[in-house]
């Protein structure tokens, strides 16, 4: 009984305190003692006794965890300290880059009239860098800054429908939805033009087709009421449906597609924002193109000016 309480008081006077260690630093890793040094060997004249020696077992034992403890306070505290200071004012700030604005700028006019449930309102319709403003010949001025615009659709030429995100009346679902009807048709540049600045997904039904494509496809894309006949066009900044009449066209930026198939060389199914096109194929679209488009849409963070100078349909 005398020996158990020996040993266990051997044990709390062995005990060292969070305050002994952070004190010690690194001279008490220095003076921890090595049982390979000659001043043990003479004490200590063999391993296996040594280490039968419950008093030395205990010894050793904290005197790792100690040799730990110090490593951890060492290596951890400074980065703990580090991780806890301000960023400096000086360091660079990632950011999103930012469209060339030449490439992007805005500033095209034309009469439109504004349709209404009772009526509507003829005046001029202008899109400048600052958003979307209508001028009516009477009445206040109607004003949509880009970040107020929600989504457009452009089904023809003639036909701009502005989606805010202002609350429809009567309580309906939605956002509030204006639509003008151009006197002059909006050239494709100008509908790319306002799509970018939009920046969200949109529908643009008046493609480009005079715009740089790596690879074109003759499809037709069937309707209930009859379909249209036109050509896929492939091109750096998306994919383009321009038809024979300009009536039923597309143009996809990669951001307004959601997925892609081709269950077949003569079937291509593109589903975009708030629709789907089933085209069929008047030549085989091959399984090397097709792999290239499915990596460029889900790929949009890369340039997709690498896709601009590759060949024709592979």
């Amino acid at each position: 009984m005398l020996l158990r309480l020996r040993k266990h008081a051997a044990i709390v006077q062995l005990e060292p305190t969070t305050g002994d260690v952070a004190k010690a630093g690194l001279k008490s890793l220095e003076k921890l003692p090595h049982w390979e040094s000659p001043q043990y060997a003479d004490s200590v004249p063999h391993r296996s006794h040594r280490s039968s020696h419950p008093l030395n077992s205990i010894r050793r034992t904290f005197t790792m965890s100690r040799a730990f403890i110090l490593l951890f306070f060492i290596f951890s505290v400074p980065s703990i300290l580090s991780a806890q200071q301000p960023l400096e004012a000086g360091l660079p700030i990632t950011q999103a880059p930012v469209a060339n604005s030449a490439q992007t700028t805005l500033n095209w006019e034309s009469q439109a009239r504004l349709h209404h449930v009772f009526g509507g309102k003829s005046g001029r319709l202008a899109l400048g860098q600052d958003g979307v403003a209508f001028r009516p010949r009477s009445g206040p001025l109607f004003r949509w800054p880009f970040v107020e615009i929600k989504t457009f659709d452009l089904l023809n030429p003639r036909r701009l429908v502005i989606t805010g995100y202002e609350n429809r009346s009567w309580h309906r679902q939605g956002g509030r939805k204006f639509r003008f009807d151009l006197e002059t048709p909006m050239p494709p540049s100008v509908a790319a033009k306002l799509a970018a600045h939009v920046g969200k997904p949109v529908r643009n039904g008046d493609p480009n087709p005079t715009a740089p494509s790596f690879a074109a496809i003759p499809a037709g894309h069937p309707t209930f009421w009859g379909g249209t006949n036109g050509t896929l066009r492939l091109g750096a900044d998306g994919i383009e449906y321009v038809t024979a009449t300009g009536k039923g066209g597309r143009n996809w930026r990669w951001s307004d597609i959601d997925t892609l198939a081709n269950p077949d060389p003569y079937h291509f199914t593109l589903t975009g924002y708030l629709e789907t096109f089933d085209f069929e194929l008047k030549e085989p679209m091959s399984q090397a193109l097709f792999d290239r488009l499915w990596d460029h849409l889900y790929a949009r963070d890369f340039k997709s000016a690498a896709l601009a100078g590759e060949g024709q349909n592979p």
